[in-house]
């Protein structure tokens, strides 16, 4: 019996440290020109994605390929809708962890 509770407990904690859980969350940058507020993305279980304080760029999806996260969404504004996938890298910088656009135009710091 120790052993069955033993092997579910050790299921329970393998579950939770999936590749993807070190991914969910709330990833924020600070909005340009506007002090104190905060605009990006939150990441969730099975893949579901969301734009966090962003009318135009609408995030719906994310994804892992290999060491890289892929956010895929839909770019709204000026009467056009245009799909987009950008990829992004998570990295560790002075002891925080950041998502990173690979063309470096974004930052996304885990939101505390």
């Amino acid at each position: 019996m120790k052993r069955i509770l033993f092997l579910i407990v050790l299921a329970a904690l393998a579950a939770g440290c999936s590749p993807e859980s070190k991914y969910l969350g709330v990833w924020v940058e600070p909005v340009p020109g506007m002090e104190g507020e905060f605009q990006g993305v939150k990441l969730e279980k099975g893949g579901a994605a969301s734009s966090v304080n962003m009318q135009t760029l609408v995030y719906q999806n994310w994804a892992l390929h290999g060491d890289s996260v892929v956010l895929t969404g839909q770019s709204v504004g000026n009467g056009q809708t245009i799909d987009f996938a950008e990829n992004f890298t998570l990295r560790k910088e002075g002891g925080e962890w950041t998502l990173q656009a690979q063309d470096g135009s974004v930052v996304y710091r885990r939101n505390k």
